[in-house]
């Protein structure tokens, strides 16, 4: 399984957002009371907002990492547990990708700093 690289930033440096996604579905019938059962019979997997600062080389690094190395996103990957900073876990980007934000433009492409902002998903 393919690791995240080493020449990006191991962890969120700006902030990120844990998500506990519902695992309940909820039947409403025409008469009597609502039905709901769990959806997974384990906990469903948590969505990790990302936000990360990067130079020009990384963001090239990060791109040829999400297109070559992961198929577009497709494939999952091993990095540290965003929760504890103490293990491996492995994700999976959501399908929505990621996006950039120019902070700091430079003359010289790799002194620029980008802000990145991605969807990871726990890949169990």
């Amino acid at each position: 399984m393919p690791t995240w690289p080493s020449t990006l930033p191991q962890s969120p440096q700006i902030d990120f957002t844990i998500v506990h996604t519902s695992n309940v579905i909820q039947t409403e019938f025409d008469s009597g009371n609502i039905k709901k059962r769990r959806r997974f019979s384990k906990n469903p997997p948590k969505r990790y907002n990302i936000r990360m600062v990067m130079n020009g080389a990384q963001k090239d690094i990060f791109e040829t990492f999400f297109y070559t190395t992961l198929s577009s996103g497709v494939l999952s990957f091993t990095t540290i547990d965003f929760e504890n900073f103490t293990q491996n876990k492995d994700y999976i980007f959501e399908s929505s990708g990621f996006q950039w934000n120019l902070l700091i433009p430079a003359d010289d492409y790799d002194k620029t700093i980008w802000e990145t902002s991605f969807i990871l998903a726990e890949d169990i």
